[in-house]
């Protein structure tokens, strides 16, 4: 997500051994070498409610590597290796050794030589690995009962979808690294709130969703390179009716129920998500985003939240 209408790109810096610190903004500019080297958890959960009352919680963690590959005056390349949560897939225990060849995934990906991320390069590479999963998955599901093997196979449909394009895995599978070079690439006030306008795609199809944000910095330690940085969202008051309208056609309901149905009908969708980053070098302490989504339809409340971790792991000595 890029803020360029608001922010400035940091072009120059002072570089002289004298020059005084400039406490009135901070740079999110990557200091990376070839080798560098930084291991995470990752952790995502995911939590449903329905008339406040909790009903489903799923959660996911893993280790992962960031890994500096090369480094040119433009871009840097990157890996980015974890292993694949097997567990998602409900893979049979007495099977997940056959497929231990799936378990580790390397991602290689580009960013600008300030650290933005650009492309995931081997994505075809992914989506074939990922492919022959599903494959060798639904080999095993003809020697299931029909019963379980067409609810597994109804439950693979999903990834594999996504798995078949670019943007599906860049925005939807690795959303972590969208998360990772968020702020990168640009300089930040330190005492300004910066308000911008962003979009959401449609659930229900047609045009994206426009979100009113804000970003802003809650802490800063110069003399650490350490800062705390919150971004803030919530669904735009005009598109909310756009997704009510659009909601409406969905329930097949008579046009003399509309004004009812607009009554009890409500949807919002509100992200806040925090970025503890080590600025210089460019190294995310802690990353925590938050996305909750509240549908209120026919006297029924449905929330659900997504919270998804970055956090260091400091070599043990």
């Amino acid at each position: 997500m890029r803020i360029t209408t608001i922010l400035l790109l940091t072009i120059l810096f002072n570089t002289t051994s004298f020059a005084q610190i400039d406490t009135t903004v901070v740079p999110f500019v990557s200091y990376w070498s070839k080798g560098d080297s930084y291991n995470f958890q990752i952790t995502k959960i995911k939590k449903s409610w329905q008339n406040e009352v909790l009903e489903n919680v799923d959660s996911t963690a893993y280790k992962a590597n960031f890994l500096v590959l090369d480094s040119t005056a433009t871009s840097y390349k990157i890996q980015w290796s974890h292993q694949t949560d097997l567990e998602s897939f409900e893979i049979p225990e007495e099977l997940k050794q056959k497929f231990q060849k799936y378990q580790v995934t390397n991602v290689i990906y580009k960013t600008s030589e300030l650290g933005e991320f650009l492309e995931i390069e081997n994505w075809k590479e992914i989506s074939e690995m990922m492919t022959g999963l599903y494959d060798d998955l639904e080999k095993h599901l003809l020697n299931q009962p029909k019963t379980s093997g067409a609810k597994l196979k109804e439950s693979l449909l999903p990834f594999r979808r996504i798995y078949t394009s670019k943007q599906g895995i860049e925005q939807l599978v690795f959303k972590e690294l969208q998360s990772f070079h968020f702020l990168f690439g640009l300089e930040y006030s330190v005492d300004e709130v910066i308000e911008y306008e962003t979009n959401l795609p449609n659930m229900f199809g047609g045009k994206p969703i426009r979100a009113d944000s804000k970003l802003y910095v809650d802490g800063i330690d110069f003399e650490e390179g350490f800062c705390i940085m919150v971004q803030e969202m919530e669904i735009n008051e005009k598109d909310t009716k756009t997704l009510i309208n659009s909601l409406f056609k969905k329930t097949g309901l008579k046009k003399s129920d509309y004004k009812r149905f607009l009554k009890n009908a409500a949807i919002e969708i509100n992200d806040f998500n925090v970025f503890e980053v080590f600025y210089n070098p460019g190294v995310p302490y802690r990353i925590e985003t938050n996305r909750m989504v509240n549908v209120k339809l026919e006297g029924v409340n449905t929330s659900k939240l997504e919270t998804n971790r970055i956090e260091l792991i400091f070599d043990e000595e």
